[in-house]
């Protein structure tokens, strides 16, 4: 067990008067439990020899516990063992690594022990089962209106009472949910669902703080898609949807077609899609909502993407007006091959003709290593398309605005590519010579702009 003099090492440096720590200063202590360390024979002796060094060592510091991330081992829904604590403090990290499987693992009862130090703004939970003591404590954390993001990593439970929390909710932005199809032997657990996907789906736009959303399902029903469709179209407050196709679930055309046509446009900001496998019918459904959509963010990293597809996204890219990052990373063509130096020509190709793009991520290999200058001089060219218009002064800025309105790309293209100099003398000589220079400084005005 820790030692108290190692806690007290670590919360000499918290200021408690405006409760900070620095951040260089916040240590990780970490706790190894073995057989010699607990022989008790229920949940409520093992937590407490378990805990009591935490509880002496932060009662009465004002320093809140902000994190709890606990994992547990042996199949459910027999009985289970603690096997991983994770405590975050303001002002330190308290790792426990128990070795002997002798704990047993109970959410409620862990919470109960460190109610007191609480203000959890996040909780992650990992292969643990949920009794409904353990669901009516999860209510209650959520009604505090304090978490804001909820890992669920198989996590079985009945879900109606947590349900009808999530439906009353006002602080809880991300929930990150993965669930595996049980009937599955190799899984070792039983049942349809450790977790209520379907119902879960159906009520999607009732849960109103939800801004971001994680699905790592590892299990493809027609039923779950027709639900989650049938939410997404619904909801109107999911900003970050993220749906990765892992095992036995595969992200095929049907089931991105269906999602992409009934996420709410306008609000949606970031969308990944991993690990599909993406066909002409899946692009150009995915290039037609890109075109009409206020996404900002795109992930499709570690998927299955052929040359086609790729000409598809590229020949539409120069109209994506409003996307801003994309990621393409461990992208595979479809003989499960990294992408080859044609690939990345056409889709640098396609970035020729977007003036908007202020980040594109990929993987580069020594076949295509050259092609990286050519992306970053494409998107230094964005950028400093960006900086003069913002710099509102002179007639360029606003030549470029007309022209966006007007559709003359073309012509904005020309200028940003071929005629940059005319642009610089007119707006930014003195930034763009700081930016050469690997300098931001504020560009003074002159006389004539005062």
């Amino acid at each position: 067990m820790p030692q108290e003099l190692e806690f007290d090492r670590v919360l000499k440096f918290y200021n408690r008067e405006d409760q900070s720590f620095r951040e260089d200063d916040r240590s990780t202590i970490k706790v190894e439990i073995d057989d010699d360390d607990d022989d008790a024979t229920n949940v409520e002796q093992s937590l407490t020899i378990m805990l009591r060094p935490i509880l002496k060592a932060f009662d009465d510091r004002e320093v809140p516990l902000i994190k709890i991330s606990i994992k547990a081992a042996g199949p459910f829904p027999n009985a289970q063992f603690l096997t991983e604590l994770d405590l975050d403090f303001q002002a330190a990290k308290v790792e426990f690594r128990i070795k002997t499987l002798n704990i047993p693992c109970s959410f409620s009862g862990i919470y109960r022990k460190l109610q007191d130090l609480c203000e959890l703004r996040f909780l992650h939970l990992r292969y643990v089962a949920l009794t409904i003591d353990d669901e009516h404590v999860l209510r209650e954390i959520m009604e505090e209106q304090m978490l804001s993001v909820l890992f669920l990593g198989v996590v079985k439970m009945d879900g109606t009472i947590f349900l009808r929390a999530l439906e009353s909710s006002t602080s809880l932005q991300t929930l990150a949910l993965i669930w595996l199809h049980l009937d599955d032997p190799t899984a070792g657990v039983e049942g349809p669902h450790n977790f209520p996907v379907i119902p879960f789906c159906e009520r999607l736009h009732l849960f109103k703080s939800i801004h971001n959303l994680v699905l790592l399902p590892f299990v493809s029903t027609p039923q779950l898609w027709s639900a989650l469709n049938a939410g997404l179209q619904q909801s109107n407050t999911l900003e970050d949807v993220m749906i990765s196709g892992e095992g036995g679930c595969v992200l095929n055309d049907n089931i991105l077609k269906g999602l992409c046509n009934n996420i709410n446009r306008q609000v949606m900001k970031r969308l990944r899609i991993n690990n599909a496998c993406m066909g002409e019918q899946g692009m150009e459904v995915l290039c037609d909502m890109l075109l009409n959509s206020s996404v900002e963010f795109l992930d499709l990293s570690s998927s299955t993407i052929s040359h086609t597809c790729v000409l598809c996204f590229a020949e539409k890219l120069p109209q994506m007006n409003n996307l801003h990052v994309i990621d393409f990373r461990d992208i595979k063509d479809e003989k499960h091959k990294s992408w080859a130096r044609p690939i990345m020509e056409s889709l640098l190709d396609g970035m020729e003709q977007n003036s908007c793009l202020r980040e594109v991520i990929l993987s580069i290999t020594p076949e295509t290593l050259d092609l990286e200058a050519r992306k970053d001089f494409l998107l230094q060219r964005n950028q400093s398309r960006k900086m003069i218009l913002e710099e509102r002064t002179g007639l360029w800025p606003e030549i470029l605005t007309r022209l966006d309105k007007r559709g003359g790309k073309s012509l904005t293209y020309y200028l940003l590519r071929e005629r940059l100099d005319i642009l610089f003398k007119a707006t930014c000589k003195k930034r763009v010579a700081e930016l050469c220079d690997g300098e931001r400084r504020p560009l003074k005005k002159s006389k004539s702009q005062r």
